[in-house]
Order: structure tokens, then C-alpha cells, then sequence
């Protein structure tokens, strides 16, 4: 029995064709997932912006944190989440889930981390420091929620 290594068969070439298909394919649908979820991070960073603008320029509210200080912590957050959802998909497809709850248990721990500073001020509007803090959470949380469904569904 002789096996011929140097001239493969046409089933062995259609089953590597199909297969380098199959990876152009997910590279394409990641590529594109993570091109939404940069425009999404854009726009949250400009809604961010705008209310910033308008409660601290206009009204002229004083918050204890600074504009760069709440884009930094809520982009760098963000960007780790998904730096974490994506390495998990990448590696492990089948445990993508996991990978958004470690971002998600990630992002929880920053942000009590991130208001310790405000329990020990006395704050004159509390309200208008947590809203710069928790409305962007709950955007950013839902952005990553769709990226990592929709990575899930890439998998299947």
C-alpha cells in the first residue's frame, strides 16, 4: 500500500478550501463585530462628552472627578472588557459567556474602586456624580452585551 504525499486529492484540497472559507469567514464577522463596538464606544464617549459639557459648562455644576478622569476610567474599563470577551473567543470559543462575565465582574470591582474617593466627600449633589458614573456603566455594559451575543452567535 503506497500513499502518494505529493500529489494530495481533490477531496483533501475541497476539505481545505472549505476549511480556510470557514476561518475567512470568522475573521470577517470578528472584524466587523469589533468595528460596531467601536463606533459604539464613539458614541458613548460623545454622549459622555456632551452631558459633561453641558452639566459642568452650562449649569455650572463642580463634579469632584474631571472630564479625562471619567473618559479614562469608563473607556479604559470598557476597552479591558472587551480586550477580555475577545481574547476568550478567540481561544475558547465555546466559553465566550465567561469571558463577558469576567469583564462584567471586572468593570463591578472598578467601579467601587473608582467611588471609594466619593464616600469620603462630603458631596452637595451626589446625584449628579453618580450619574456620570453609572449611566455610562449601563451603556457600555449593554455595547459589550451585544458584542459578546453577537460573537456568541458566530461561534454556532
Amino acid at each position: 500500500m503506497t500513499t502518494n504525499l505529493n500529489n494530495p486529492s481533490k477531496k483533501s484540497i475541497n476539505k481545505w478550501m472549505n476549511f480556510s472559507q470557514v476561518k475567512l469567514q470568522m475573521v470577517m464577522r470578528i472584524a466587523i463585530c469589533s468595528f460596531w463596538y467601536l463606533v459604539g464606544w464613539a458614541i458613548g464617549t460623545l454622549g459622555l462628552y456632551r452631558g459633561y459639557n453641558y452639566f459642568v459648562e452650562q449649569q455650572g455644576i463642580n463634579l469632584f472627578y474631571s472630564f479625562d478622569k471619567l473618559l479614562l476610567f469608563h473607556c479604559g474599563v470598557s476597552a479591558l472588557a472587551f480586550v477580555i470577551i475577545l481574547a476568550v473567543h478567540l481561544k475558547r470559543p465555546q466559553y465566550t459567556a465567561f469571558g463577558f462575565v469576567a469583564g462584567f465582574v471586572l468593570r463591578l470591582i472598578a467601579i467601587i474602586i473608582f467611588c471609594l474617593p466619593l464616600e469620603k466627600r462630603i458631596i452637595p449633589q451626589p446625584l449628579y456624580e453618580l450619574l456620570f458614573i453609572v449611566l455610562p456603566t449601563f451603556y457600555f455594559i449593554a455595547l459589550e452585551t451585544v458584542i459578546a451575543i453577537r460573537f456568541v452567535k458566530i461561534r454556532t
